[in-house]
């Protein structure tokens, strides 16, 4: 018998993210989504609105996102044809998830991508009250005007494209922006499939802007690129328990027992951008070439001076510009002395809560693939070494 999260305070968004990565999914009962993790359960209304803003500028709530992933996600194996479009959404009281927005969103919860532009900072959170009443059932939502809708969110979309000056001098082609207007409305009305046919230019534009970000630039040199972590026994983080961590969710206690035959890297698979990459993760740079440097795209650290020594960089602040940061500590010990000065991504662990370890997974990959897909100067140096 699943006992109930009685009081804890989650993202329902973040419940179904952790949900279908793990390969499963939650339950409809009622007027609820109920969410089984670890043997505890959370009951989330269906009205209740998350972090994610629709193209018309509205929040969106459980009730349409499964709506959506119903129709779409879980569809696939159901011999009965169940269309989404703008007139079933609002036959059923759902605001409409547009084509372009669906996978975006659908990326976003499998796991497979941890950027999503219409994700809020500060998302609402919820409170867990007790088990689900059998009787109790959420507030009705307004009736939605499917004509209104498509009304307002066409014009959102041009207004933000047409009057939005500083996107439009900011290096995108203004006829890029004129094509994803009548995209867009084409979309809304359900004309086209943005998935189908998507703006050439748009397309170019994009691919322009992909091969400058310093992922393009490792692959393009035939490099994976990799990860280094602490070569410390006693480390939260080391090789030994990185790979279930980071592909699975899933932290454990490295064994001991396996430290003097653990292996010298290992390899973690990981969808950035909608493309699969493998990640090489090593504990020692002691051997590392020119061009095993320029692939270091992240460290993990644990506090220890001698981590970084003979390190090619000047300061700690250009080692750090050029190669992410992350410090994973556990909750009950805090973070290590050194690391409160170092500018590194700092991430806790629960000591006791083994169903929260894929959220630190994913703010680990949402942190790093932000700063994969930007352009960097990266300030290695050949004279100068950390001390």
């Amino acid at each position: 018998m699943a006992t109930t999260m009685v009081g804890e305070k989650v993202d329902p968004l973040d419940l179904m993210r952790n949900t279908l990565v793990m390969q499963s999914k939650p339950n409809k009962q009622g007027d609820f989504l109920v969410f089984s993790v670890e043997g505890e359960s959370a009951s989330i209304p269906m009205t209740f609105e998350v972090g994610v803003r629709s193209r018309s500028g509205d929040y969106l709530d459980m009730g349409s996102i499964w709506f959506m992933m119903e129709r779409v996600k879980f569809n696939e194996d159901n011999e009965e044809n169940l269309p989404y479009n703008l007139r079933t959404c609002a036959d059923h009281n759902h605001k409409f998830i547009s084509a372009g927005e669906r996978k975006e969103l659908l990326y976003y919860l499998e796991g497979k991508t941890n950027a999503l532009q219409s994700l809020v900072d500060n998302p609402p959170l919820f409170t867990i009250t007790g088990p689900m009443s059998p009787g109790r059932r959420s507030p009705k939502k307004r009736p939605i005007d499917p004509a209104q809708l498509l009304l307002e969110a066409t014009m959102r979309e041009e207004k933000k494209l047409r009057a939005n000056a500083e996107s439009l001098h900011s290096g995108i082609d203004p006829r890029i922006a004129l094509e994803a207007i009548e995209t867009a409305r084409a979309e809304l009305t359900g004309e086209i499939d943005s998935q189908l046919q998507k703006p050439m230019r748009a397309y170019q534009y994009h691919e322009e802007m992909r091969q400058q970000n310093l992922l393009y630039e490792i692959r393009m040199r035939g490099y994976r690129p990799t990860i280094v972590v602490p070569q410390t026994q006693s480390s939260v983080i080391n090789i030994l328990n990185i790979k279930q961590l980071l592909e699975h969710g899933r932290w454990s206690k490295p064994t001991s027992d396996m430290w003097r035959s653990r292996p010298k890297e290992e390899f973690v698979a990981h969808t950035v951008g909608g493309e699969l990459f493998e990640f090489r993760v090593v504990d020692s740079t002691a051997k590392f070439t020119k061009n095993d440097w320029k692939s270091t795209v992240a460290v993990i650290v644990d506090g220890k001076d001698w981590q970084l020594k003979g390190w090619p960089f000047a300061s700690h602040g250009q080692l750090f510009n050029a190669i992410r940061g992350f410090h994973l500590y556990m909750d009950n010990l805090g973070e290590a002395e050194n690391c409160k000065s170092w500018s590194v991504a700092k991430i806790s662990l629960k000591r006791n809560a083994r169903h929260q370890d894929p959220a630190v997974m994913m703010e680990f990959w949402r942190i790093l693939e932000k700063f994969l897909l930007q352009k960097r100067r990266r300030e290695f140096t050949a004279t100068v070494q950390i001390a």
